[in-house]
């Protein structure tokens, strides 16, 4: 996926991970590590969200990332209207996690999977 193309994801191009000024400057280092790679992670997000409903493990896992780092990107995702949570006559859906915590259950909004089908159609374009 191009940087253009992550670009459509609007709102989002102009969040960039940040750190508190409380935060130890190990934080503010890895703030600007992740900046690079924060769009497109917030693009396999919404693509394994577009084939099943998943916790943040379950990203974690088929994404090949750190649960923490999925877990992040999500929640932005969350905050643009692109991902909700997953609730079946309004109880949150959850599963266990890897200790047996459960663990909410994210899903696609209509505004994702239209973020995901106009990249299908401008990856067939280029």
């Amino acid at each position: 996926m191009t940087d253009k193309q992550l670009d459509m994801l609007d709102p989002l191009p102009a969040v960039r991970p940040t750190a508190r000024r409380t935060d130890p400057p190990s934080a503010h280092l890895a703030a600007r590590s992740a900046a690079p790679r924060a769009g497109s992670n917030r693009a396999k997000v919404l693509e394994l969200l577009a084939r099943a409903d998943l916790t943040d493990y379950e990203l974690a896992d088929r994404a090949g990332l750190q649960q923490n780092s999925i877990g992040v990107r999500r929640s932005e995702l969350t905050k643009a209207g692109y991902v909700e949570p997953l609730s079946l006559d309004g109880v949150p859906v959850d599963r266990p996690g890897p200790t047996g915590t459960a663990c909410q259950v994210w899903r696609i909004t209509a505004q994702g999977l239209a973020w995901v089908a106009a990249q299908a159609v401008a990856d067939r374009a280029a």
